[in-house]
């Protein structure tokens, strides 16, 4: 799994205000088996605010999908 199928890095950095400056992503790969995986997502500065995910997908029809998210928001 590349990370750009893990993840749509664009689509997270990016609302109606416009592209986050300076945002700084990190995608680690932290298990693969079979058709499930589990992601960890370190966003920083997103509109000035960090953010660590976690997310399971599942391959459906040779596409990665994400099932479930959950965060933290760093203060």
């Amino acid at each position: 799994m590349s990370k750009e199928s893990a993840v749509d890095l664009n689509r997270i950095a990016h609302d109606e205000s416009g592209p986050a400056e300076n945002l700084k992503a990190r995608i680690d790969i932290l298990a693969i088996e079979g058709t499930i995986a589990s992601a960890r997502i370190v966003l920083e500065n997103v509109y000035g605010a960090n953010y660590t995910d976690f997310q399971h997908l599942l391959k459906i029809d040779g596409e990665w999908k994400i099932i479930s998210k959950i965060y933290h928001q760093h203060f």
